[in-house]
């Protein structure tokens, strides 16, 4: 019988075995997060929380639902960016949680000048076409 050699008890496939069955280590391994999982959800979770808060007298579910995808987005991005750039020392669920919070207003002001912009469209379109092929000028 052969002997076996060394390195047969320092074999990682039983480690590797446990992180490939788990679908959130991937995950966090696509977006780069270096966050232990628990770590990660639970600052997910408080992010959720902050927008729904912001949320909360929203007459309109479509809305509910972009603020809390926004606040999982956002606070995703901002804990990458803040493992990278702490200079503070804050929590990873701190950060994750007031960029949560601020993100329901983000898309409250998104909305805001989406319906402006609606608003205005028709004066915008005349300006343009009165400007680009001549017309009847209201000033003159």
């Amino acid at each position: 019988m052969g002997m076996k050699p060394l390195f047969w008890k320092l074999s990682p496939a039983p480690m590797v075995s446990d992180v490939a069955r788990d679908w959130l280590g991937w995950l966090m391994l696509a977006l780069g997060v270096s966050l232990p999982a628990h770590q990660f959800l639970g600052g997910l979770f408080l992010a959720l929380a902050m927008g729904s808060m912001i949320a909360r007298h929203r007459k309109s579910n479509a809305k509910l639902w972009a603020i809390l995808a926004t606040s999982a987005v956002v606070a995703t991005v901002t804990v990458l960016v803040s493992q990278r750039w702490d200079h503070w020392g804050f929590l990873p669920q701190v950060v994750m949680a007031i960029a949560g919070g601020v993100s329901g207003w983000l898309v409250n002001f998104i909305v805001k000048i989406g319906d402006d912009m609606e608003d205005r469209t028709g004066v915008v379109a005349e300006r343009l076409i009165n400007r680009i092929f001549g017309g009847n000028n209201p000033g003159g």
